[in-house]
């Protein structure tokens, strides 16, 4: 292990051992894929190809903020911190700039170009970790149960000879996997007694999974992931597969596109840098976004004229109108 490898893993123990998560295995997989998420959300094309694509995202994520500018005609972009004054719009009049050798600089604001990850400029982590503590708390639920469940069954034998007989019946197979034989001194008959440490009508596994799915829900409709928030075994109709699907484009989503987007046209305007970011979701949720408002009442219109015969305007002379058959 090279000794940078080694510096980035110590500093990643460390923060996880900060944030709890140290011995927690299925903490750090729901971290990382609700993080996977997260950071794919958007693409990045940048002319400095020094910058590697996932950067920018990357810094957005853990820290909220980041500032572009050009040096010697070279475009850069470094997570950014406000220091100094602050003005009337609650920028300040310079920004330090933190390189990932550790090293700092300082920036005048007119010197630079900011990107918010969103308008309070929050980083995603912090929603992040809180929704996949929800999603870790109730698979944990789960996952109690199925081991509840596994190990459900204590065999009560009246003496030895009785115990000796069950062991040989359950030999075959793992008795532990099966159930736990014991001698009981309570018994008196010599009957055999068997107690089922696991009841489904008290804990349902399936319950308790639906619990954790609505969570899992609840961060992808956060960070703008289309999905069906409604549990039900029969089909669904258009409308309820919809449901959500304003609240996924036009919520914490939107706002984020909206600070990247118009980060691209400043640098454009600024620097002359042509940089682009992309909506990276299914096709139908970039149309949408990308839309203008007068967009989306035409094809509202459009949407609510279907099978309707409209008149074009009355023709010269003849009074008559020309019916539209399309």
């Amino acid at each position: 292990m090279s000794t940078l490898t080694k510096i980035y893993s110590n500093q990643y123990e460390k923060t996880l051992e900060d944030l709890g998560y140290k011995e927690n295995a299925q903490m750090r997989t729901t971290l990382i894929t609700f993080y996977s998420a997260v950071t794919s959300s958007f693409k990045w094309k940048l002319l400095n190809k020094s910058i590697p694509f996932f950067f920018p995202e990357r810094w957005l994520y853990f820290n909220g903020l980041m500032a572009a500018y050009v040096e010697n005609g070279v475009f850069n972009m470094y997570p950014a911190f406000p220091n100094g004054m602050i003005n009337d719009y609650g920028l300040f009049d310079s920004y330090t700039l933190v390189r990932l050798d550790g090293s700092t600089f300082i920036k005048k604001l007119n010197e630079i170009e900011l990107c918010y990850n969103n308008t309070l400029a929050i980083p995603s982590f912090v929603m992040v970790n809180e929704l996949a503590e929800k999603c870790n708390n109730a698979l944990t639920a789960v996952n109690n149960t199925l081991t509840r469940a596994a190990f459900s069954r204590i065999i009560e034998c009246a003496n030895e000879e009785t115990l000796d007989k069950i062991l040989g019946i359950l030999s075959k197979k793992d008795v532990s996997q099966i159930a736990i034989p014991t001698i009981s001194s309570a018994i008196k008959k010599g009957q055999i007694e068997v107690h089922n440490l696991f009841d489904n009508k008290c804990d349902d596994v399936l319950a308790l999974w639906d619990v954790y799915v609505r969570y899992r829900n609840m961060f992808y409709s956060t960070f703008g992931f289309d999905n069906v928030e409604i549990q039900k075994r029969e089909r669904l109709t258009e409308a309820e597969g919809s449901a959500n699907a304003e609240i996924v484009r036009y919520a914490l989503f939107d706002d984020m596109y909206e600070c990247r987007r118009n980060f691209v046209e400043r640098c454009k305007e600024r620097f002359n840098e042509n940089i682009e970011v992309e909506i990276n979701r299914n096709s139908s949720s970039v149309y949408n976004m990308a839309l203008s408002n007068d967009d989306k009442i035409e094809n509202e219109l459009i949407e609510i004229s279907k099978g309707s015969n409209i008149p074009n305007v009355e023709k010269e002379g003849d009074g008559n109108y020309e019916i539209d058959e399309s």
